[in-house]
């Protein structure tokens, strides 16, 4: 299971986790919706560093890892100012949490084009794919 798998599988959880928790009318199914979108947050927060970090070459790996958390500062700012975008709209909580629908679908779209990690191809005896990344 490589890094693009994972990245995968983070990508969907968040996705129907926000799908449930943007329309869930009970606790128990804003509960379960929320729990998947944590999981999958989990996942999309620690497996892109790695990624980009087993892709970077070595004077340059700390940079690209640490880049991975100026981006995610960055959309918490954007998460703000789509909150008051929506301020004053009917139901606004389920439009804001309903913007988490779009960084998920971003990112399989973007899993479509890149390739799998070099560690994971080498793991997996494909040393011919893994040096040509």
């Amino acid at each position: 299971f490589g890094r693009k798998r994972a990245m995968m599988l983070g990508s969907v959880l968040f996705l129907i986790g926000t799908f449930f928790v943007t329309l869930g009318v009970g606790f128990s199914v804003m509960f379960f919706g929320r729990t998947l979108m944590g999981i999958g947050a989990g996942i999309a927060f620690l497996d892109p560093e790695l990624y980009a970090s087993e892709l970077s070459p070595p004077h340059i790996r700390g940079v690209t890892a640490s880049f991975g958390e100026l981006l995610i500062n960055a959309g918490i700012l954007l998460g703000y100012l789509f909150g008051w975008l929506l301020h004053g709209l009917p139901n606004q909580w389920r439009w804001m949490v309903g913007g988490g629908l779009l960084p998920p679908v971003l990112t399989l779209v973007a899993l479509c084009f890149i390739p799998e990690s070099p560690r994971w191809l080498a793991a997996q005896d494909r040393n011919e794919e893994a040096s040509a990344i």
